[in-house]
């Protein structure tokens, strides 16, 4: 019974600790290409919502407007934060284009 105890609790460690393991490994240029095209997808959507609500603020200056227009402020600050973290992660992956390296640059900014 003790050994089948040992033998669960180090599959459920090895199969828990797999994916830190994957976290942790290198990045490539595949995977910055692909982090840089969600991005820019993201970010592009982003700034559209948030030209509206800019937009709308400006048009009609309410303390509504006015609250909207900060938390979406406020989403653009955290999302560019994140970006500019992962993006950092990406800079040292071997073989990256020079544009992956502007655009990743640029993302760090």
């Amino acid at each position: 019974m003790k050994n089948l105890v040992s033998t669960l609790a180090l599959g459920l460690s090895l199969a828990f600790a797999t994916p830190a393991l994957a976290a942790d490994a290198a990045p490539t240029a595949a995977d910055a290409e692909k982090f840089i095209a969600e991005a820019e997808k993201t970010l592009f959507d982003f700034s559209i919502y948030n030209a509206q609500v800019q937009w709308i603020n400006n048009t009609y200056i309410t303390d509504d407007t006015d609250a909207v227009a900060a938390k979406v402020g406020a989403e653009g600050t955290e999302m560019s934060v994140k970006y500019a973290t992962e993006a950092a992660r990406y800079m040292q992956a071997p073989g990256l284009s020079a544009e992956t390296k502007r655009k990743l640059d640029i993302l760090r900014g």
